[in-house]
């Protein structure tokens, strides 16, 4: 009966230690436009670009920030990927564009304040509430660069492809052979031959490759100090820069309150602690109890 109770109480501790360590849990995404403000930080070469939330500010931004472009990149900002291949609920084709920046204005007008439909999005969308003016560099090659977390290894995974322009999961299914993935081991953190080894398998022919496997590492040392889950980056090569330029970055942090997570465990410990010295008491009892009738 003793050890059916104290069984009850073990199961029911750990369901209530287990909800109380999920509440914990604590997410955050960030926008495109945030992101390359955070890659600039760690010396990550990104292109010049600026978030705008109304058409006045559009204005603002083309005469003060891109006085002498003539092109601009128009980006919709929603916490979701495939924004170029979307579609807005208003008929509008596509979340990123090029145009000229007369048009600039027009076309961010017919995107804010408008849903934005994506395959990450589900049928509902999401609405725009700002766009990223971003100016044009000269593309070479566009491909795809993520670190995550691998649950296989219990660490960190670097996965890339020399393809890009749309989702990872069209570029997964239709160019498996060209997925790089590269683990990363947790305590030694990455070494030059690993990203030597993302930098061969995305661009080989990259001009200066010694400055591409230092932006790889900058990359990861972004995603450790920051606690990310998740550091997904659009990375294009141009001939006016010939480096490696960081176009678009999704974070997803995840903090978790460590010291709460390990009271927690130790909670549990210390009432299965307890629990053994109460059937080591209740045997002692039944010891003497039988000493004293014999």
């Amino acid at each position: 009966m003793v050890r059916g109770l104290l069984n009850k109480l073990v199961s029911r501790s750990l369901t209530v230690a287990g909800q109380w360590q999920q509440q914990q849990l604590r997410r955050l995404n960030i926008h495109e436009y945030q992101g390359a403000e955070l890659m600039a930080k760690y010396g990550i070469n990104v292109p010049k670009g600026l978030a705008v939330a109304s058409v006045d500010e559009v204005k603002k931004a083309i005469q003060d920030a891109f006085p002498d472009h003539k092109e601009l990149v128009v980006k919709s900002q929603i916490l979701a990927g495939g924004r170029g291949l979307g579609t807005f609920k208003s008929g509008l084709k596509g979340g990123v564009h090029i145009v000229k920046k007369e048009e600039v204005e027009d076309l961010a007008g017919k995107m804010l304040g408008q849903i934005l439909v994506t395959k990450q999005t589900g049928p509902q969308g999401k609405i725009v509430s700002k766009v990223y003016l971003c100016e044009k560099l000269s593309l070479v090659n566009e491909m795809y660069f993520a670190i995550m977390l691998d649950r296989k290894t219990a660490g960190p995974i670097i996965i890339g492809c020399s393809k890009g322009g749309t989702s990872i999961e069209d570029l997964a299914e239709k160019y498996p052979n060209m997925i790089v993935k590269v683990p990363i081991d947790v305590f030694n953190g990455i070494t030059d031959e690993d990203a030597a080894k993302v930098v061969d398998g995305l661009a080989p022919k990259v001009a200066d490759r010694n400055d591409a496997i230092e932006q790889v590492k900058k990359l990861y040392k972004l995603f450790c100090e920051s606690d990310c889950t998740l550091l997904e980056v659009s990375m294009n090569f141009y001939i006016s820069l010939v480096l490696l330029i960081c176009m678009s970055l999704l974070v997803g942090g995840q903090v978790e309150l460590v010291i709460h997570l390990v009271g927690g465990s130790l909670c549990i410990v210390l009432l299965l602690l307890l629990f053994s010295l109460v059937d080591v008491l209740v045997w002692i009892f039944f010891l003497f109890w039988v000493r004293s009738i014999l």
